[in-house]
């Protein structure tokens, strides 16, 4: 268990606004902020692949008991609804060839609801991964098309316990065992894993490292001074990032693991997510206005990509830099999407154009 002392921190060269005194909002020069959605449903959990497809979830229904999720791609300007079943469809992620994986709530009821299932979209089909009657989520997809998630098996302290599962293409494999509860897999196209694993047994408070495997062993790369960390990220280079409280005079802050060694990243942030090139999507939490805004570290400079009175909370950043997230106030959140084009360089382009789902193209029922 990790003592609860405070230290001194180093901040990686990267330049960092300091707490409590935050920038207005700046966009990279040649980028383009555009709001993808405006509607009245709650749009969740983007993912990106490294062409600029991406997907989310977005919450029908009016009331809690009736509400449910669907899968929405994007991809080249168009918004396409890919299930339609009335059920919860979450936590979707894509790869660059276009599969795309995600929770569906579709087993027997227990004490947190309906369990889910691993679902998978390729080719124009959808296939049903698991069926274990057991809640798995969090699937992540590499360009391999290996997969990895959680199967949450609900046991040990504050029955929380969850282990980690790879599917290699052929087999799945359980990476983990016992009663801590592993949760929120990625995974590289090296197929090196990172998780978190969480210790709830504490009187009092809960515990956590982040792990990682590679080649079949487990590392811890955190240490004793990270608290609480989690929200873990890898590139395929094998750098990791994650949060961790004590980096600062914020209660949470980025730490990053390269080559065996730990750095800060900043003091202030929370859920970084990493490209090949070490540009890293974060958001931090403005006690002034109480939101969660978007910040980017691209090619060395740090911007803070909004100033606005919502919650601008999961992204996911790829290769070209480009970016995307959610940004609403329950029960709504639409989508908004940055990325570098020439036309707005040259003074063309419209960053404030939208998609409404009235005109959603949707895929057949497979």
């Amino acid at each position: 268990m990790k003592a609860r002392t405070t230290f001194g921190i180093g901040i990686i060269a990267m330049g960092w606004a300091a707490a409590g005194v935050p920038a207005a909002a700046e966009l990279p020069p040649g980028y383009v902020l555009e709001q993808v959605t405006r509607n009245e449903y709650l749009e969740l959990t983007p993912r990106l692949n490294n062409l600029g497809h991406f997907v989310f979830s977005a919450r029908y229904g009016t009331f809690e008991e009736d509400r449910y999720e669907e899968i929405i791609l994007y991809k080249d300007g168009e918004l396409i609804r890919l299930t339609h079943d009335t059920k919860r469809d979450r936590l979707p992620d894509i790869n660059d060839a276009g599969t795309i994986v995600w929770s569906r709530e579709i087993g027997p009821r227990n004490q947190y609801g309906k369990t889910a299932e691993i679902m998978m979209y390729r080719d124009g089909k959808v296939t049903r991964l698991t069926d274990n009657a057991i809640n798995d989520h969090g699937a992540r997809i590499n360009n391999l098309g290996h997969i990895v998630w959680y199967q949450f098996e609900g046991q040990g302290c504050d029955n929380a316990s969850a282990n980690i599962m790879f599917f290699d293409g052929e087999r799945t494999i359980q990476l983990t065992e016992g009663l801590a509860s592993n949760q929120a897999p990625a995974i590289n196209d090296r197929d090196e894993i990172v998780w978190t694993r969480y210790d709830f047994c504490p009187e009092g408070y809960w515990d956590s490292d982040i792990l990682l495997w590679r080649d079949g062993e487990i590392l811890q790369l955190d240490n004793e001074e990270d608290l609480e960390p989690q929200g873990v990220d890898i590139n395929n280079h094998g750098t990791v990032v994650f949060q961790s409280e004590g980096g600062g005079p914020e209660p949470k802050g980025v730490r990053m693991w390269k080559d065996g060694r730990l750095s800060w990243v900043t003091g202030w942030g929370n859920n970084a997510e990493i490209n090949d090139h070490e540009d890293i999507y974060f958001i931090r939490w403005h006690e002034a206005n109480r939101t969660w805004q978007s910040w980017l570290y691209l090619d060395g400079v740090l911007y803070q990509l909004t100033d606005d009175p919502y919650w601008n909370t999961d992204g996911d950043i790829n290769n070209a830099g480009q970016v995307v997230w959610n940004s609403g106030n329950v029960p709504w959140a639409d989508i908004r999407f940055l990325y570098p084009d020439e036309r707005q360089r040259r003074g063309e382009g419209d960053s404030n154009q939208w998609r409404d789902f009235q005109s959603m193209r949707i895929v057949p029922d497979p």
